[in-house]
Formats: structure tokens, C-alpha cells, sequence
């Protein structure tokens, strides 16, 4: 069967959807081995939400959901959140960005902030397509009822959080 003219699936903007990476899904819990693809600062902007964030992007090599093996996805750190959520994601990061240059986060000589913009810089120099930079990640997940209000009235919903917890692989 001949098929109708269609528009072309090479088109770029479709080949642009198709490479792009979401989240990471709070309902993927579990361990994980993960290249470190790429790490960078988003400065507040309309697109989101005028919150500024670090975003890493990182591609499973080994997990407990097998599924998930070979997935890319993006973890997002927010920055200028008020209250305990910041704190939150604060350690997350400083996890991460620990785990990234090899060091553990309460080691009292290693310095974050160096850690943290050297691998922004190495982003930025094209450093992680050598995809040298492995790290081990946990997620584990909660449901919690929170406050919202809908429709003029406060009402409790459930919502999912995630805690992230990272280790540098040994070589």
C-alpha cells in the first residue's frame, strides 16, 4: 500500500522534539547509574516561571527499573525559593555537584561553590560528551497531602515529592 502525501518526519523541528529530555519523574524511584551529559545555569526567564535553576542532564546506564535503562532526563535544582523548599534543593545540589567532581558533600575541604562552577565551565566547553562523569543516584518518592486553594476554598490534595541522594563512583 502506497501512503498518502505527509508531511516529512526528518523535518528539524521534529527531530528537535524528539531529542529533547523531560524531568525526571518523581515516580522513578530507585538506584541508578547516570552520565553526567550536562550541567548549567537557567536564569530566571519567562519559559520558567521566572525561576532561575541548575539543570543537569543525565543518561541511565544501570538501574532497578530496567525500563528506565538508556532514558535521558534532566533534573532540576531550583535556586530563590523561600523556606525550607530551598534548603531542600540546596542539598540535592550540593549532592549532585559533590558526587560529579568525586567528592563527598560534608567532607569539610571540599569547597562546593569551585565544585559547582567548574562544572558549569565544563559544560560550556563541550567537556561532558566524553560522558566520563558517572555518578550513582537514589530517588526515593512520598505522597503528602498538601493545602490548596481551588475555586475560592482551601482543599488538601496528595502530591508526590522526591528526595535525590548521590555518590561519586570509585573508579
Amino acid at each position: 500500500m502506497k501512503l498518502p502525501e505527509l508531511p516529512s518526519l526528518n523535518r528539524p523541528e521534529v527531530r528537535a522534539l524528539s531529542s529533547s529530555s523531560q524531568f525526571f519523574p518523581y515516580e522513578l524511584t530507585g538506584n541508578h547509574r547516570e552520565v553526567v551529559l550536562g550541567f548549567r545555569y537557567n536564569p530566571p526567564c519567562k519559559e520558567n516561571q521566572n525561576r532561575a535553576s541548575f539543570r543537569a542532564r543525565v543518561k541511565i546506564t544501570d538501574s532497578d527499573n530496567t525500563s528506565a535503562v538508556g532514558r535521558t532526563y534532566i533534573l532540576n535544582f531550583k535556586v530563590g525559593r523561600t523556606g525550607e523548599s530551598q534548603k531542600y534543593s540546596d542539598r540535592d545540589r550540593l549532592g549532585f555537584v559533590a558526587a560529579c567532581v568525586g567528592q563527598k558533600q560534608d567532607d569539610p575541604d571540599f569547597d562546593a561553590d569551585v565544585a559547582q562552577q567548574t562544572l558549569v565551565d565544563l559544560d560550556d566547553t563541550g567537556g561532558f560528551d566524553s560522558e566520563e562523569c558517572q555518578i550513582f543516584h537514589t530517588r526515593t518518592s512520598k505522597v503528602k497531602e498538601k493545602a490548596t486553594k481551588k475555586n475560592g476554598q482551601a482543599v488538601l490534595e496528595e502530591a508526590v515529592y522526591a528526595n535525590d541522594y548521590f555518590a561519586p563512583i570509585s573508579s
